[in-house]
């Protein structure tokens, strides 16, 4: 059979598909293109004019970001550029609040990439009749792990599914947290409710009062406001 022509058009390296990103849509690293046939609309614009037909346990985590940036001023004035001006000023607010500037950059980006991502998409579903439930995980693993990584981008999985690695830290108080999140999970799948067929703790987002669940040493509702 000959080969596809179209193939060996599109074919190449991960590298030469990664420059040629740069290249034509620079401004669109990681995130979707819209093209107007493919991609429609950009997620944001389709979940506020559609809502999100499914019911949702969605969340992040407290230090999202704080393995990829570092304590450069110029750095975080460039991530705070980039962001849109309406929304700069309270973002740059949060991120004096705490005492570094890594730590700052890291609480802005979060915020921007994942903590408001996830309550975005619970308030679609919420508007389109659909339930949905907003965690924020908080643990941070003792010993220099935890002073390295904190809350990570991803810390939250070996929980999920008990598949702690051994390079990392392990406390009687992640055994703990690993049950509770293995039963909010499970439970949703059953149930379609973390909390399981009895009324619990964690409660249904609410876009005129959101709160989230805090998953971490201690587990208990907060306020949108606290992060």
């Amino acid at each position: 059979m000959p080969a596809n022509p179209t193939w060996r058009r599109c074919a190449g390296s991960s590298r030469e598909i990664w420059e040629a990103a740069l290249r034509h849509v620079p401004d669109h690293p990681y995130t979707p293109v819209v093209d107007g046939k493919s991609v429609l609309a950009s997620p944001a614009r389709a979940y506020a004019g559609e809502g999100i037909p499914y019911d949702l346990l969605i969340g992040s985590n407290e230090d999202e970001w704080y393995m990829y940036v570092d304590a450069d001023p110029q750095g975080l004035a460039k991530d705070l550029a980039a962001i849109a001006p309406a929304a700069r000023g309270l973002l740059e607010a949060r991120a004096a609040r705490e005492p570094d500037v890594r730590t700052g950059r890291d609480k802005a980006v979060t915020l921007v990439n994942m903590v408001c991502p996830s309550y975005l998409m619970a308030g679609a579903a919420r508007s389109a009749g659909h339930n949905a439930w907003v965690y924020q995980f908080t643990r941070v693993r003792p010993g220099p792990g935890g002073v390295a990584l904190r809350s990570y981008h991803g810390a939250e999985i070996p929980y999920v599914f008990d598949t702690h690695d051994d390079w990392l830290a392990h406390a009687a108080a992640d055994d703990v947290l690993t049950d509770r999140m293995i039963d909010y999970w499970s439970s949703f799948a059953r149930y379609g409710d973390p909390n399981g067929p009895h009324k619990g703790v964690w409660p249904l987002f609410d876009p005129e009062d959101p709160r989230a669940m805090k998953l971490g040493d201690q587990m208990a509702p907060m306020a949108a406001a606290d992060y």
